[in-house]
Parts: structure tokens; C-alpha cells; sequence
């Protein structure tokens, strides 16, 4: 869900996106199972949509607040405060995953 720049994760009404130098923060409705895939659902309704624009440099320190979202939920980030009060693991691994491949540096990895 996202009020205003307060950004609520764990409820799985926000899907992450990413693109280089980019994270792209949508509120879906309905609710979906955290860490889904959404991208085929043609069901899902965006509502609201924040791009926050960030360097590496940036990107690195929101990983450290990520990293340490246990001690801190709530995490300042250019604007925007992303919440974590609802603590949820996968929605955690979410974010961390997107903020990497944000910086142009997490590849899909493959079984052969």
C-alpha cells in the first residue's frame, strides 16, 4: 500500500520493479503471495506508481538499511520512507533483490 511517500510492505499490495539506476514501486490490488511472480497477471490493477531514482552509490547504502531492517523497519530513502513494520522475509527479499538489479548488477542464474 502506498500513503502519500510512505511506502507499506509485507501485505503484498506492492510490487517491485526494477530498472538500471531506477526502483519502480507500484500498489496492486488484489493482495498477492509475496515474492510472486505478477508479471502475466492481467487481473491485477496498478493503482498508484513511485519510480525512485538512485546512483550505485545510493543503492548501496539502501542494501545496508536493508540488510539491517531487523534492528530498523522503518528505512529513509530519497523521500520516501519505506515501511517494514509488518515484517516479512520474503517481502525483505524482494526489495533487496530489485535494489540489486538496479544497479545493473544481479543476472538471472540458470540450471542447465
Amino acid at each position: 500500500m502506498i500513503k502519500g511517500n510512505r511506502i507499506y510492505f509485507g501485505y503484498g499490495t506492492v510490487a517491485v520493479n526494477h530498472k538500471i539506476g531506477k526502483l519502480i514501486l507500484s500498489e496492486i490490488k488484489p493482495p498477492q503471495k509475496i515474492g510472486k511472480d505478477i508479471s502475466q497477471n492481467k487481473e491485477i490493477k496498478r493503482l498508484k506508481q513511485i519510480i525512485i531514482e538512485a546512483t550505485n552509490k545510493e543503492l548501496d547504502k539502501l542494501l545496508e538499511k536493508i540488510d539491517n531492517i531487523k534492528s530498523n523497519k522503518v528505512i529513509k530513502f530519497k523521500g520516501y520512507i519505506l515501511d517494514f513494520n509488518k515484517y516479512d522475509e520474503e517481502s525483505v527479499f524482494v526489495l533487496w533483490k530489485k535494489t540489486l538489479a538496479a544497479q545493473g548488477i544481479w543476472y538471472i542464474s540458470l540450471a542447465c
